[in-house]
């Protein structure tokens, strides 16, 4: 059974896993957090422990989910590695779920993240073999970033992510590390300038920055506008790196990557508003946080995953049209969430932005649904035409 997964791209079954997911964790918590934020539903007595619910499960479930099919399909390949992903890896996706379903919807919490930790930290373990047979430039550009986001997420299971900016320094150093690093997958297609040396190290000690803070947000070793600086420095580092490759590159882009291209500028776009909006509201941190959430790693992910489907089957998951429209009415969401709180509680356009959400994430997650049950009941022969472009997924 374990050698028969293992012939089966991973990414996809972890992907499925992110659907499910977010169908708790974003048009449930998520949109009732949100609303009762709002004002447009009643506050839940037990508000704060659904608010510690959702940042696990959006932080390590959904968001996790795609970077763990990413990192075990992908990393070899960018690693320029020969060496085969194990055959036990195809049992990581079940260790996930049944972690998730412990965090969720039981009172084991900590036997939930025990075992989610050793999820990730397994993957750590999967990321490391591949350095002795890695390409000397993948060392510099991919694997710091990827060792560093998965052994971040296998230790801050265990954090207070109820703090909304614990959970915003988490996300900094878990997520963004590796979304970053992975883009470079698709440097041809979205123009994307490729980090120099100089620009790489920058970067890797940015992210150390912050996971330096983040240390003293728990333990309080520095005064509190003393560690804030440090992160708004990281920050400002990371976000004008990042622009600049995206700008640099943005003339080369082709029409046939329109959408992924897309997701990057806005991504790239909104890495800069969430870094204004720290700069302007110091302890509004919720809001850079779902700008962040929503504005730059969600339409990336969206765009990542039907990119990595739609090699792995050899036809699109959603027409590039579709999939621009989605992204386009999703710039809603990470506007109406990370600005307009800052200001004044709207709950008619909470209402609306609910919808947004719900309309967009069924869309892309049935278009992924169909097309993951699609692939695993009825398998394509070796011989496929399709099959070939599995190599390069």
């Amino acid at each position: 059974l374990v050698e028969s997964l293992h012939r089966q791209p991973i990414a996809p079954i972890y992907f499925l896993l992110g659907v499910g997911i977010a169908a708790y964790g974003i048009l449930h918590l998520g949109i009732h957090l949100w609303l009762m934020h709002q004002g447009a539903l009643s506050v839940s007595p037990n508000y704060a422990h659904l608010r510690k619910i959702h940042s696990m499960i959006q932080i390590h479930g959904f968001f996790g989910a795609f970077i763990s099919g990413f990192t075990l399909q992908a990393v070899p390949r960018l690693m320029g590695s020969d060496r085969v992903r194990p055959s036990w890896t195809s049992l990581l996706p079940l260790l996930f779920l049944v972690s998730i379903l412990i965090i969720a919807f039981t009172n084991a919490q900590t036997l939930g993240q025990a075992l989610l930790s050793l999820h990730f930290t397994a993957i750590f373990v999967v990321v490391a073999r591949y350095l002795p047979s890695a390409k000397h430039d993948a060392r510099l550009h991919v694997a710091p970033f990827f060792l560093l986001g998965i052994g971040a997420l296998a230790i801050s299971v265990f954090l207070p992510l109820l703090n909304p900016l614990t959970s915003l320094y988490v996300l900094w150093i878990t997520i963004i590390p590796i979304l970053l690093s992975s883009l470079h997958v698709f440097e041809k297609l979205i123009a994307l300038k490729r980090f120099s040396q100089l620009q790489s190290a920058l970067l890797f000690f940015s992210y150390i920055a912050i996971a330096l803070v983040l240390f003293d947000n728990i333990y309080g070793l520095l005064p509190s506008f003393a560690s804030y600086a440090i992160y708004l420095s990281a920050t400002f580092c990371i976000t004008l790196i990042l622009s600049l490759a995206v700008i640099q590159g943005r003339q080369e882009a082709t029409p046939l990557s329109f959408p992924i291209a897309l997701s990057t500028w806005m991504g790239t776009s909104w890495l800069g508003i969430a870094f204004l909006v720290a700069l302007a509201f110091p302890n509004h941190y919720d809001l850079v946080l779902h700008l962040l959430a929503t504005g730059t790693i969600i339409p990336i992910l969206l765009t990542i995953s039907s990119q990595i489907l739609g090699a792995l089957s050899g036809s699109k998951l959603l027409q590039p049209n579709v999939l621009i429209v989605l992204l386009s009415v999703w710039q809603l969401v990470p506007f109406s969430r990370g600005l307009v709180p800052a200001f004044s509680p709207a709950p008619p356009l909470a209402w609306t932005i609910a919808i947004i959400m719900v309309v967009v994430i069924c869309a892309w997650g049935w278009a992924l649904i169909s097309r993951v049950c699609k692939s695993l009941l009825f398998p394509q022969s070796p011989h496929h035409p399709s099959c070939a472009t599995k190599k390069n997924a």
